[in-house]
């Protein structure tokens, strides 16, 4: 049976609740500050690849006992106050990998996929022709895989139990 659960081991830092800035956060899903008329708000994190830090949002430890899903399973809506955790390394977590992802074995690195869900690390070539002009993310990986999960031929987004880096 799988865990009910976001954290599954390890201290991470546990900020006050904050505003969720979008409908469908789900616990699991990396996270990042909105800008703009969301500034302040917690939303998925929305750059493939880009920086980030292991920030994820957690099931609310009241659950609405309203709906029929376990409160891991249950989105906070657009303006609900929601849990999130501020990952440190080590930290064993159970996030997502999004619908038809790449295979990933246990000990590959994850980056965001843009969605709040994490996709397999590439890493990005570099030039040494000095014809192109490369974006290099400083801080792009969040976690390693912490078992190996195969999703290509699966059209829904798939838990996946990672530690933090």
């Amino acid at each position: 049976m799988p865990p009910n659960t976001v954290l599954l081991s390890g201290h991470p830092f546990y900020p006050q609740t904050c505003v969720a800035g979008e409908a469908s956060i789900t616990p699991g899903m990396l996270l990042t500050f909105g800008t703009g008329g969301d500034a302040g708000r917690l939303m998925k994190h929305a750059t493939a690849a880009g920086n980030a830090i292991a920030m994820f949002a957690v099931e609310n430890v009241t659950p609405d006992r309203s709906v029929a899903t376990a409160p891991i399973d249950t989105p906070y809506a657009d303006l609900e106050s929601m849990k999130w955790i501020i990952a440190r390394p080590g930290d064993e977590l159970y996030a997502w990998v999004p619908a038809s992802a790449t295979a990933v074995v246990k000990g590959s690195l994850l980056v965001s996929n843009g969605d709040g869900t994490l996709k397999l690390y590439v890493p990005q070539a570099s030039n040494e022709g000095g014809t192109a002009t490369y974006t290099i993310q400083t801080q792009p990986v969040v976690a390693m895989a912490a078992e190996a999960v195969d999703n290509s031929a699966v059209g829904t987004p798939s838990r996946i139990r990672v530690y933090a880096v």
